[in-house]
């Protein structure tokens, strides 16, 4: 199953996914461990490996590693939105084969599953908002900046397999 959602504020998505009081974290599971970043966009800014606190933030705040900043200036003020949250979630049968079960395979199906719907998604849909003298226009990227964070429990302890990736 797939959720969407826009990023709406920077510092609770950063805090959510990497921050102290993150409930995947505290619970010592795959989440930070299995981090990574992922597509076309990520490698042309040479990000990979582990996501890391300060850089994801960064990117959500519009900044890119090299200092460019994403957005459009109005008056003193930038706008720019952090970008979307994506959970593909597996059904529970799932997740008890995978995670209590110890079946790799599984979760290794899972994660390349989950990087196939990235793979379309990315070829497919992804966008950027183009305005030019008044008029408004999408074109096709093919780029997304992608922090994937591979988790094992729902927020109430259960065994419940899902990947988030958050996508810009």
């Amino acid at each position: 199953m797939l959720s969407t959602q826009t990023i709406k504020n920077t510092g609770q998505a950063s805090h959510y996914f990497l921050g102290h009081d993150n409930y995947y974290k505290e619970e010592q599971t795959l989440g930070q461990e299995r981090s990574q970043w992922w597509g076309k966009g990520a490698d042309r800014l040479g990000l990979s490996g582990h996501v890391d606190t300060q850089t994801f933030t960064q990117l959500l705040r519009g900044t890119l590693p090299d200092g460019q900043q994403l957005g459009k200036q109005i008056g003193d003020k930038n706008h720019h939105r952090p970008g979307f949250d994506l959970t593909f979630s597996v059904p529970k049968s799932v997740s008890l084969v995978a995670l209590l079960g110890g079946d790799a395979r599984v979760l290794s199906a899972v994660e390349r599953a989950t990087d196939k719907a990235l793979q379309l998604i990315e070829r497919d849909l992804a966008k950027a908002r183009i305005t030019n003298q008044g008029k408004t226009a999408y074109q096709k990227t093919g780029n997304l900046v992608i922090a994937k964070f591979l988790h094992d429990l729902s927020r109430e302890g259960d065994p419940q397999l899902h990947t988030t990736p958050q996508g810009h």
